[in-house]
């Protein structure tokens, strides 16, 4: 075509409408199973990062409290004429007789299991602003069956039964033997050290006499906690077994105030209920009566390890 001025057309444009193909583009199927596939991928791998994550966060929350928990410790002789808090051992009702009343197992309705008034009340109580958040590690989710349905239950750690806190100066004087001696071992060739004042903790040194850890949920029962079973430093058994709640690893404060997780070595172990229980990390069953007696397991190191940061032979 020429137009009047001299100049051409060029070829005709034509627009089409687009087609319905164009018009409704998006996933097919299998796309969007692929994506759906991607993300499980991913959240499988990101959800143990995710929970350990928040393991470690409880774990240090537990460090967090036995620290509170040892600060108390030492406070509480500054007022007592250097006398560290009493440890006896078995049950009392008594929250000023002891660091800790009550008796924790798994019965059904134990009442003692929920019992704060024994926190609040007790002779640390004062010295941690009667918190009692601090004695129990958040990692414990085993809970009891009281009348109102089953609840947590208020305590997870416990004390060194060689710190006694002048708890048995009287049986000492009754029985004949040395204050400076163990409840549980004062004759040869186990004679034990107790510790009954702050001048007392010398061998170990405070850096490594624990205080207080957290007590396997089988094993707990009273505030005291003894490592040692009968045989004396150096049997391959436990009396009172160690928590394992942070991979393997149990939560300890020391007498001169620090706090540190342990790990363990023997990682296993047979529970309460199998007819022989053993090892440093066995599964919970949350048997109705504590068990307090658990062999080594394969090796002796734990337990070793428990025993020589608890107490020492005496001169």
């Amino acid at each position: 075509m020429q137009f009047p001025n001299g100049l051409s057309a060029g070829p005709a444009v034509v627009f089409r409408p687009r087609s319905s193909q164009s018009q409704n583009c998006g996933f097919t199927l299998i796309e969007l199973l692929v994506v759906i596939a991607i993300i499980a991928i991913l959240a499988a791998m990101l959800l143990p990062a995710l929970s350990a994550a928040k393991e470690r966060a409880r774990g240090i929350q537990c460090l967090s409290n036995e620290k509170q928990m040892v600060t108390a410790w030492l406070m509480y002789p500054d007022d007592n004429n250097n006398v560290l808090p009493p440890n006896h051992d078995g049950h009392t009702t008594d929250p000023t007789v002891n660091w800790i009343a009550g008796w924790i197992d798994f019965t059904v309705n134990n009442a003692d299991n929920i019992n704060l008034t024994y926190l609040q009340n007790g002779l640390l109580a004062s010295y941690c602003s009667r918190q009692v958040g601090i004695y129990k590690c958040p990692s414990d989710k085993y809970q009891c069956v009281e009348p109102n349905g089953t609840m947590d239950r208020v305590r997870s750690i416990s004390m060194n039964g060689f710190i006694q806190g002048g708890a048995y100066y009287s049986e000492a004087a009754s029985q004949g033997y040395a204050p400076s001696l163990s409840h549980w071992y004062h004759t040869a060739p186990n004679n034990l050290r107790a510790y009954n004042k702050s001048t007392d903790l010398i061998i170990p040194k405070p850096v490594d006499l624990f205080v207080f850890a957290e007590e396997h949920p089988d094993s707990i029962n009273d505030g005291w906690m003894n490592v040692i079973a009968a045989g004396g430093l150096g049997s391959p058994r436990w009396e009172d077994l160690p928590a394992s709640f942070h991979g393997k690893r149990t939560n300890f404060s020391f007498a001169d105030g620090h706090a540190e997780s342990h790990k363990w070595i023997n990682t296993g172990g047979s529970a309460a209920n199998s007819g022989n229980p053993c090892g440093t990390c066995p599964p919970v069953v949350m048997a109705a009566n504590p068990v307090n007696l658990w062999l080594a397991g394969a090796s002796a190191e734990d337990v070793l390890w428990a025993q020589n940061h608890a107490t020492a032979l005496a001169n």
